[in-house]
């Protein structure tokens, strides 16, 4: 008679985690197998295991997680992109005639996460406006997508930037008092989501703004009269 085989050994609790003790309300930690916490099998965080095991009382229970804590923590952590913009006028505007700024959309980002009780949490960023300081008192809100389309995304200047020694030069008042250029200033505000799976509604976690600024300088077109 053959004999039943052995039980699979039961799953290495590699990784320290912190949180607050369900029972106390101290702060303590606690050992999973779950990837995501500080993986006391690498030596190079022999120091950290020791500190927080030193520090902290084991936890007496595993703390209730916090999920908006975590898919905030996500969010936070990626490299969002900020504007990119081209403009049109490439170089410089003129006053009177419409300056366009077109950029390319960031793409969204989506991040799975497992949890220490071993859910799998979705983390979702998206850009879901594109603002525009134009530098002379004027803002705009749009669409991201809007600065694909040429023209979409555009503003009219009225009045000319100039140096310090074309405003001493110049009469009529035709000069930007102080600027040499119009300080552009857009920004992607990127909007932070999670969901755990399967689950498929969304929560808010929040924003971030990501900020692109650039100098604009405008010029006029003065006609003359021949004859």
């Amino acid at each position: 008679m053959e004999e039943p085989p052995e039980p699979p050994p039961p799953p290495s609790l590699q990784f320290l985690y912190t949180g607050v003790d369900p029972n106390t309300g101290g702060d303590c930690y606690y050992w999973s197998s779950v990837p995501g916490g500080l993986d006391a099998w690498n030596a190079a965080n022999d120091p950290a295991v020791i500190t927080i095991t030193t520090s902290f009382p084991e936890c007496t229970a595993v703390p209730t997680i916090v999920i908006d804590l975590f898919g905030w923590e996500v969010f936070r952590s990626w490299p969002l992109a900020a504007p990119d913009p081209l403009m049109s006028p490439e170089v410089s505007g003129v006053t009177g005639v419409p300056t366009w700024i077109t950029a390319t959309p960031a793409g969204d980002i989506v991040e799975d996460v497992v949890l220490p009780d071993g859910r799998t949490l979705q983390v979702r960023g998206r850009v879901v406006v594109l603002s525009v300081d134009w530098g002379d008192g004027t803002w705009s809100n749009h669409l991201p997508d809007d600065a694909v389309t040429p023209g979409a995304v555009q503003h009219t200047y009225t009045t000319k930037t100039c140096t310090p020694e074309e405003r001493g030069e110049r009469r009529g008042g035709l000069c930007h008092p102080s600027l040499e250029a119009y300080p552009i200033t857009l920004v992607y505000t990127w909007e932070g989501e999670y969901r755990v799976l399967p689950d498929a509604a969304w929560t808010l976690l929040g924003t971030l703004d990501r900020t692109t600024t650039i100098e604009y300088d405008i010029d006029e077109i003065i006609g003359v009269l021949n004859g």
